[in-house]
């Protein structure tokens, strides 16, 4: 921060003079860049405005919209690596069935859940998560536990297993998505099932933890029924405490939300939750 120059008589009243003066400026001005700071909006949007991170804390998108201005720059993010920067333009409100609000962008980006943008200054991913393809035994037999244990006699059927170091303490958590339902008709089968379970290490043991579980005993049909289906779409730093988000991509027949989730406690906890649907 540059100071202008003053000529001041040189005595002792003067030199306290300059020196109230100058420390008043720097006070001031130290506050007003703190404030600038702690008040960023950072908007996350996927097929909508889910929300966000503003003054320390998760928002939703009725509270993060009016803080967002147009012109903003949004970091874009695929499951496994930074896409291009796009300018955003002011939320507005839209309706389809039910009221939410919407961002549109400058450049023609993808609108099915393929890309997350986040409007922030800096970088959401410092680590990258991986898919996990071989190995799957010890996870099938996991999930297997839980299918007996509610009476589902399927196979166990792993439909992503995410490995990700969410905290940077150099011990990888894993993501486990189970399902051998169909989320796209409207219809619940007989002996289905969704499952999405979140492992990791503390105190030097495994832990398991369900994030969602869904067991399905008998045949259903009917528009209002259908099964839950769920993908993790992204492993992102979205509030820039270098400890990473998971969203959560979630559908069911003809609607879908997202779930954002941040590390407590060793421990995901879900803080914001958003979508659309008949």
């Amino acid at each position: 921060m540059t100071y202008r120059a003053h000529r001041y008589r040189k005595s002792a009243g003067s030199l306290i003079v300059a020196t109230i003066c100058f420390f008043c400026f720097w006070q001031i001005s130290s506050i007003a860049c703190a404030a600038e700071v702690s008040s960023e909006a950072v908007p996350i949007v996927a097929e909508l405005l889910l929300g966000g991170w503003l003054d320390g804390k998760w928002v939703d998108a009725n509270t993060i919209a009016s803080s967002v201005p147009a012109g903003k720059i949004y970091h874009t993010y695929s499951f496994d690596g930074q896409l291009q920067d796009l300018v955003g333009g002011a939320p507005t409100a839209e309706s389809s069935n039910i009221d939410y609000w919407d961002i549109n962008f400058a450049a023609e980006v993808d609108s099915d859940g393929d890309r997350l943008k986040i409007g922030s200054e800096k970088s959401g991913m410092p680590r990258l998560p991986k898919l996990q393809t071989g190995g799957l035994k010890p996870y099938e037999e996991l999930v297997a536990s839980y299918l007996k244990r509610n009476k589902i006699s399927a196979k166990p059927e792993i439909q992503q297993l995410v490995r990700i170091d969410l905290d940077g303490d150099g011990s990888e958590e894993v993501i486990v998505v189970a399902s051998n339902a169909d989320a796209s008709i409207p219809i619940l089968a007989k002996n289905t099932y969704s499952l999405v379970l979140f492992r990791r290490i503390q105190n030097g043991k495994v832990i398991t933890s369900v994030l969602h579980e869904h067991y399905y005993h008998e045949d259903i049909e009917g528009q209002a029924d259908s099964s839950n289906g769920y993908r993790v779409g992204f492993v992102v730093d979205i509030n820039g405490d270098g400890v990473l988000e998971m969203i959560l991509n979630c559908r069911y027949y003809e609607g879908f939300w997202y779930e954002v989730y941040e590390l407590k406690n060793n421990e995901l906890i879900k803080v914001l939750s958003d979508g659309l649907g008949a």
